[in-house]
């Protein structure tokens, strides 16, 4: 406790000295920095455990360092075990495009890489997913490996594939109907004349009667 009463964090170390008589020897350090940033590195950890992203932290090589339970549930593995020491790779339907997302991030000029691919679960099964890399720097600046955030887009595909069918039926119903406005005319006209032409040949032979009663029975089915 600060003279004025507030508190503050300290770690302590105490030894005896004797001088003649015995004392104790105080020495007394300010953690408050490193308090706060042992707090900063809890909360990072939970906000890592608890995301609905999956996070995954890769070696340079590919490799999988660490993974978070929604990156283990999104693969289809019991823990975050399954996954560890796996080749990124692996986890795509085609390794190629993890491998430019890997030379970009590692030895291009990239620091971050957006890129939707199709990923392969434990079990074989594949799925949509969204992921954005960024580059992992020690202390020193070097690039040590990558850190990447996974959305599964699964949901949101069928969605915008949903709003496409939508699309194409309403420009197919609009194209009908113009066609149809377009028929409507001359269909009247042509349904009017085959009328008053089954009038004239009220007594033609039945072969051109038939004829002509099959081709109002047509005009009908339109119903234009």
């Amino acid at each position: 406790m600060r003279q004025d009463g507030s508190h503050f964090p300290v770690e302590m170390a105490a030894s005896k000295l004797d001088l003649g008589a015995m004392h104790l020897c105080f020495f007394v350090r300010d953690i408050t920095i490193r308090r706060q940033a042992e707090d900063m590195l809890r909360t990072e950890h939970h906000a890592l455990q608890n995301s609905g992203n999956g996070i995954a932290v890769v070696g340079l090589a590919g490799r999988i360092e660490y993974v978070n339970p929604a990156m283990a549930r999104m693969w289809g593995g019991a823990s975050a075990d399954a996954l560890i020491g796996m080749d990124l790779r692996d986890l795509a339907i085609d390794p190629a495009v993890v491998e430019t997302i890997l030379s970009q991030l590692g030895t291009g000029t990239d620091e971050n890489v957006t890129q939707e691919l199709a990923a392969r679960r434990i079990d074989g099964s594949a799925f949509n997913v969204e992921v954005h890399g960024a580059l992992n720097l020690n202390a020193e600046g070097e690039r040590v490996g990558c850190v990447f955030s996974v959305m599964d887009i699964g949901d949101r595909m069928r969605a915008e594939e949903a709003e496409r069918e939508l699309e194409r039926r309403r420009v197919m119903i609009e194209s009908l109907g113009a066609a149809c406005h377009h028929l409507g005319q001359p269909a009247t006209m042509l349904m009017g004349n085959l009328e008053l032409l089954k009038d004239r040949l009220r007594d033609s032979d039945e072969a051109t009667r038939k004829l002509v009663d099959g081709a109002l029975s047509a005009m009908d089915r339109l119903k234009i």
